[in-house]
């Protein structure tokens, strides 16, 4: 879409990292308008462009409106006014990226079973509290560490014994969460996951179940 002028008053502010362009290429992403869903973007070496988020990132990188990474990011930054986080939490940063082999995932020990059965699965979220002691999913996504010694910052924070579960990632996208962590925004099902750790309150680099 062409670039336009504008004086409309931004909504919010994110920057968006474009996936194989080195550590630095990103898109400075404005949302303009709740209703009319427009906005604008900013890239070095590229024209100011307006039009919907997907248009917006799709003019900047090159790639088709349809295209799946494309996609993907509208509908997370779509996804995230519904959020209803306190204070009104919105990403000032988004990375979306395929999922590759494994990540790692802590929760209670009591939810072992429900796990082995159903999988991942906020909507799930029965008695038992989440690791940092909050009686409600803290949003709608499985939160995900990269390694076994990042997720141990977890179950140090836990209340009460804790698993990990390596979840397979393949084929799934994994987007970023409050304060740095990972998520994924769907549930996952049991044949993704591998109980890793269990009944634990301090995580070593090899832990076996």
């Amino acid at each position: 879409m062409q670039a336009r002028s504008t004086s409309v008053s931004p909504v919010h502010a994110v920057q968006v990292s474009l996936p194989d362009a080195g550590d630095e290429s990103y898109v400075e992403l404005v949302e303009l308008d709740h209703g009319d869903g427009i906005w604008g973007g900013s890239r070095t070496g590229h024209p100011d462009t307006y039009g919907t988020a997907a248009e917006v990132m799709a003019a900047l990188s090159g790639r088709p409106d349809d295209d799946a990474w494309i996609v993907e990011v509208a509908t997370a930054l779509a996804r995230e006014r519904d959020w209803g986080h306190p204070g009104g939490w919105r990403r000032p940063l988004l990375d979306v990226i395929p999922g590759r082999g494994e990540m790692f995932h802590a929760t209670a020990a009591v939810n072992r079973e429900s796990i082995a059965r159903h999988g991942l699965d906020w909507r799930r979220m029965g008695a038992a509290p989440g690791i940092a002691g909050s009686t409600q999913p803290e949003l709608p996504a499985v939160f995900v560490c990269d390694t076994l010694f990042d997720v141990g910052f977890f179950v140090r924070m836990a209340r009460s014994p804790t698993d990990v579960w390596s979840v397979r990632v393949d084929g799934l996208w994994v987007e970023t969460g409050p304060d740095g962590w990972w998520i994924i925004n769907q549930p996952i099902v049991p044949e993704r996951l591998r109980l890793v750790a269990r009944d634990v309150s301090e995580l070593g680099d090899d832990p076996r179940p």
